[in-house]
């Protein structure tokens, strides 16, 4: 992934727009580059500045950290996505096999 390509993205990461592979790009884009890191860290900024001021909210201000938490979070998304489609396609194996046996006697019968 460029930069470009991963700048352009995170609107999108902020909105929570990505698709699952286009998050796990962005995510190991910004970890490896701090240009981009930077860049992410500072629309964090400006949202977190623009929910302070329309809600007078009461927001944590230490931005690596939640920016750090949030990139955390998302990956943790990611790996449990990944686990459930695994364990969709295990049972739909599991199914395929009873069938085929279930099929194989019923033809034997």
């Amino acid at each position: 992934m460029t930069c470009k390509e991963c700048q352009q993205m995170i609107p999108d990461y902020m909105n929570n727009y990505l698709k699952p592979k286009e998050l796990k790009r962005f995510i190991n884009h910004v970890h490896t580059c701090s240009q981009c890191y930077e860049e992410l860290e500072t629309y964090v900024i400006v949202s977190l500045a623009t929910q302070v001021f329309d809600e007078n909210a009461d927001v944590s201000y230490d931005i690596k950290d939640l920016l750090e938490k949030d990139l955390n979070e998302k990956e943790n998304q990611l790996r449990k996505r990944k686990r459930r489609v695994i364990l969709l396609l295990i049972f739909i194996l599991v199914f395929l096999i009873l069938d085929m046996i279930l099929t194989i006697h019923w033809l034997n019968m």
